[in-house]
């Protein structure tokens, strides 16, 4: 047996660096973990305070470089590496936000502070004459991840969801690629972000979002068109090459573990749309030149086909109901069993005529 002791001089010290995004939101790092925080006439919002050793060197700089105190901490979602070393702040801050799932699952008397401010679909927090918009995105990377958004500075963060330019393996093996597909486009339609700041990585712009949203669509369906012709996995990863990534960091390791998870996701219940119809637009609502968002959920059969449709969210009221339930009634899936609550959100949008109200 060889006994290896590290001595401090040789201990790596962690890469912390805070650097400014635009205006007074400000990006800061830990290693290979990025949070963000927004600086306020108040006070500070900040998002993801990622470890207790990472907080108490932020407190720090925070006091130095701005001399403010944290009110608003927000957690992305329940993951310890991203959210740990909330008490830090405790001295200070006001609300811990979240997701009401995440509160659920952060264990009592560690370093996370438990959320007190939970929410199930959409919030909002306004400190200083700035706001930061809060959406829960179902079913991606975790149950409770919401993405955060600053509207006066058009800046979205997303932890462990989107990246740019990059693939990671470990991230993309925990996700749903179905419904973070439907999450990203719910996210690129009623946002109106110019910067896009992911957990991970280099920090982008709206394009880098969207492509690797077409980077997860065209991986799901090269996926799931092989599986349908009844190919092995084996024979799925030989085929599939997606040069159009391969300068993205971790391609080739990052595109084998996204065709392990469509591949064995469909053996552990995940499910893929093979059909799927644009709904027709509401006459009057198009006369009046009304747009909107419906979140609907449906059970799955086993021969794929929809039934059993609930409303459970609809902007504005009334108006896109029954369109968008005539849409998912035509609605396809590949599915290995019967599969319960499946969301869709359906967009009904004009060109240059959407405002699309907070909810």
């Amino acid at each position: 047996m060889v006994l290896a002791f590290i001595s401090p001089a040789q201990a790596q010290e962690p890469v912390y660096n805070i650097e400014n995004i635009t205006g007074d939101l400000y990006r800061f790092q830990s290693d290979d973990y990025y949070g963000v925080f927004l600086v306020t006439d108040e006070g500070i919002i900040l998002v993801d305070p990622i470890s207790t050793a990472t907080a108490i060197w932020l407190k720090g700089e925070l006091k130095k470089r701005f001399d403010k105190s944290v009110l608003v901490v927000i957690y992305s979602h329940h993951h310890a590496d991203h959210i740990s070393g909330g008490k830090v702040f405790e001295d200070s801050a006001q609300f811990y936000i979240s997701h009401e799932n995440t509160k659920t699952m952060i264990p009592p008397g560690g370093e996370i502070t438990i959320p007190t401010t939970t929410f199930a679909k959409g919030t909002y927090v306004e400190l200083g004459g700035k706001r930061v918009e809060m959406y829960y995105l179902y079913r991606t990377h975790t149950n409770n991840l919401m993405s955060i958004y600053f509207p006066q500075e058009k800046t979205l963060f997303l932890a462990d969801a989107f990246f740019v330019k990059a693939i990671y393996p470990e991230d993309l093996k925990e996700t749903f690629i179905t419904s973070t597909l439907e999450s990203l486009t719910f996210l690129s339609k009623k946002l109106d972000f110019e910067i896009a700041i992911p957990s991970h990585g280099d920090w982008g712009n709206r394009a880098d979002f969207l492509a690797y949203q077409q980077f997860l669509t065209k991986l799901n369906a090269e996926v799931t068109n092989r599986m349908l012709e009844g190919k092995s996995l084996s024979e799925i990863k030989a085929e599939i090459q997606m040069p159009d990534y391969r300068d993205w960091s971790n391609y080739e390791e990052g595109i084998s573990a996204g065709i392990e998870k469509i591949y064995n996701g469909y053996f552990q219940g995940d499910y893929f749309p093979i059909k799927k119809v644009n709904p027709k637009y509401p006459r009057l609502a198009h006369e009046k030149n009304i747009c909107g968002t419906v979140l609907i959920e449906y059970d799955l059969k086993e021969d794929g086909t929809t039934e059993n449709f609930r409303i459970v969210d609809s902007v504005p009221p009334k108006v896109f109901e029954r369109a968008s339930i005539n849409a998912a009634k035509k609605y396809k899936y590949f599915t290995k069993s019967y599969v319960k609550s499946v969301q869709t959100r359906i967009y009904f949008a004009l060109e240059g005529a959407c405002h699309w109200e907070f909810n």
